[in-house]
């Protein structure tokens, strides 16, 4: 058996996984209040997803959940965030975020958890979130705080600061 066979089928339920999971949000997301009359059904789209990846990966580490996505009928975005650092990333999600007309269901990987956690704060259109081993953190975390605070993780040893001049010419760091 050759290794891109292997592969293939290791991935398989994690794509599966991934969504049932997000079906999972959606379902949630478009539940209506109860005495909520048929009318309300007719004036209801379906949401948005919204994929916001992980800092080791881009918009692409989700096709396949993207390509089913769609064709169920849901409008998907696949975020592309510039991964320079929890501040600027969240802006840039919340501006994306700000952008979108209707309801929102994001859907988020590893570092993701924290860019949501700052970005949809204050959002009213988005009504859930989707975690797929996702950070998480507290007010005041970060990911190298939650990541020396598990044994094991290599994830601190991965996230060096670099210094980056940003586009109004002021300083800060992307990992």
């Amino acid at each position: 058996m050759n290794r891109r066979l292997l592969y293939r089928r290791a991935r398989a339920p994690l794509s599966l996984m991934v969504t049932v999971t997000v079906a999972a949000g959606l379902f949630a997301a478009s539940m209506r209040p109860a005495g909520a009359g048929k009318h309300a059904v007719a004036q209801q789209r379906e949401p948005t997803v919204v994929r916001v990846h992980g800092a080791f990966a881009d918009s692409t580490g989700c096709n396949g959940v993207v390509k089913k996505l769609k064709r169920d009928g849901y409008p998907v975005l696949a975020e592309a965030g510039p991964l320079r650092g929890l501040r600027i990333d969240a802006a840039y999600l919340k501006d994306l975020l700000a952008s979108i007309d209707g309801p929102i269901v994001l859907a988020v990987h590893f570092y993701g958890g924290a860019v949501i956690s700052n970005a949809a704060y204050g959002a009213g259109n988005v009504k859930t979130a989707v975690s797929i081993d996702a950070l998480i953190p507290d007010k005041e975390e970060s990911a190298p705080i939650l990541a020396d605070r598990f044994p094991g993780s290599t994830l601190g040893d991965a996230l060096r600061p670099v210094p980056i001049s940003l586009p109004d010419g002021s300083k800060g760091t992307s990992f």
